[in-house]
């Protein structure tokens, strides 16, 4: 995985760096792609000129633009339409903030038996403290600086193909607070409800009957499962419409990551991470700021301003904890740090279980995430009596970046049972297999997942073409 991690930073280090809803005109498209406006110099983003924004609630969209997408920002889609929404979301001081999320409609759209979308509500593992690395700025066609993010479009790619409705929101919201878990999650709910609210999407008197989805792998799950933890309390009325989430790799415990990774290969995570809390919390800031040394200010400033490929390369082996004018013991145990890094820990504050039915996939050989965390984590929820379902799968010779090509294909196995209407196992089971992919009906789902990504790429047109000649493969193989 770190070797893959410092080939996507010496790939980009040249990049470097229920409302009205109000339509905003794109420019005329041109010739070569150009880079998308960051969301700071984009007044899109900014939800201030809305006046609506002080007497709505969470989960209201703002207003909304159509939006050219492409793979790795230079490969066309062949898709029905998106749309980037600016929706109403809740802040770190409980007041209401605007967002952005993208909503992607595919060709041939699935439905349920009562005729309402299946819609996957995504987080991509955004992993950087700066905006122009969120997912709707690296959806789009022109778009560079954050591989993580437009490597997972080939995982939506796979959504889009079997008719699922994506909602992509930037869960980290307009400070970029990457590692914080709990804002995390409300951006994610906040977009579900406003997706729920769109005509788009779905007619007002059938929003009850959508069937959602939460899926994301490492910083895609930490969003993905502070969701769910917060759904119950925070967003009880879509409860009914969740049916399942697909998690892999899930940073349970941030601390426990940060010291992990410190001083290691893929140590520019670290400063991410901090980066992260620091645009969040402002005690956060304040301690930060009163001490760090000189080259601690510097480095913090530089881990903000990056997506993670280009803080990988410019922070290798980097002690961040040397940074400081304090002993690394006397940091984290400082009152606004500790509550931070406490407050990050998945299950830890608000264990009301899983009322979500749940797929988890882990990888033991994990170099980034603690694996034995996320075993404590599933043994924890496993044990409280509101937990519906959970089925989890360690794989024992995986590591961080293989876990998701191995992992993921089971995963939509058993997400699209869920959104069929197949109530998922009660209780909970855990799997130790040497690899997922052995499973019969994973490697035809490995299969489909290959023909995706032409049929997003070719269009529907190519499918029967490509799929006739993968099954003319497979009988000469066999």
């Amino acid at each position: 995985m770190q070797a893959l991690l410092w080939l996507y930073a010496l790939a980009l280090l040249p990049a470097g760096l229920a409302a009205p809803i109000t339509p905003f005109h794109e420019a005329e498209q041109i010739l070569v792609p150009r880079q998308p406006i960051a969301p700071i110099d984009d007044p899109f983003y900014s939800g201030d000129d809305v006046l609506q924004i002080q007497r709505v609630g969470p989960g209201v969209a703002l207003r909304s633009r159509p939006v050219d997408l492409a793979q790795f920002g230079i490969l066309p889609m062949s898709i029905k339409a998106a749309t980037q929404v600016l929706y109403s979301t809740t802040d770190m001081s409980g007041g209401i903030t605007a967002n952005m999320m993208t909503v992607i409609t595919p060709n041939g759209r699935a439905e349920s038996e009562t005729g309402v979308p299946k819609v996957l509500v995504y987080q991509p593992a955004q992993d950087a403290a700066y905006s122009g690395c969120a997912p709707s700025i690296q959806l789009q066609s022109g778009a560079t600086g954050n591989l993580l993010v437009q490597a997972e479009q080939l995982l939506m790619n796979h959504a889009l193909t079997k008719g699922y409705t994506l909602v992509v929101p930037d869960y980290e919201g307009p400070s970029s607070a990457f590692t914080v878990g709990s804002l995390s999650g409300t951006g994610v709910l906040d977009a579900a409800r406003t997706a729920l609210k769109l005509p788009e999407v779905v007619s007002a008197d059938k929003s009850h009957l959508v069937r959602m989805a939460l899926m994301g792998y490492s910083g895609g799950a930490l969003a993905s499962g502070w969701a769910a933890q917060q759904l119950e309390k925070y967003a009880p009325e879509l409860s009914g419409n969740f049916v399942g989430m697909v998690l892999g790799g899930i940073p349970v415990n941030v601390k426990n990551i940060l010291l992990k990774l410190n001083k290691g290969a893929i140590s520019g995570l670290v400063g991410t991470g901090m980066a992260g809390q620091y645009n969040a919390r402002p005690t956060f800031k304040e301690y930060l700021d009163q001490h760090a040394t000189p080259a601690g200010k510097d480095a913090l400033r530089r881990a903000n301003g990056t997506c993670l490929p280009q803080n990988l390369a410019q922070f290798p082996a980097t002690d961040w904890f040397s940074l400081f004018d304090v002993p690394q013991d006397e940091l984290l145990a400082a009152p606004p740090v500790k509550e931070a890094l406490d407050q990050g820990s998945l299950g830890g504050l608000d264990a009301i279980g899983m009322t979500i039915p749940a797929y988890i996939y882990q990888a033991m050989l994990d170099e980034v995430v603690v694996a034995s965390d996320v075993d404590d984590y599933v043994a924890a929820q496993c044990k409280i009596p509101s937990t519906k379902s959970i089925t989890y799968v360690r794989e024992l010779a995986a590591e961080h970046i293989s876990m998701i090509i191995t992992g993921s294909p089971s995963g939509f196995v058993w997400l699209e049972d869920r959104f069929n209407g197949l109530e998922a196992p009660k209780g909970c089971d855990t799997q130790s297999r040497l690899l997922t992919l052995l499973e019969p009906r994973v490697v035809a789902e490995l299969g489909s997942f290959l023909l995706s990504q032409l049929t997003i790429l070719l269009g529907q047109s190519s499918k029967g073409f490509v799929a006739s000649l993968l099954t003319n493969l497979g009988n000469i193989i066999t």
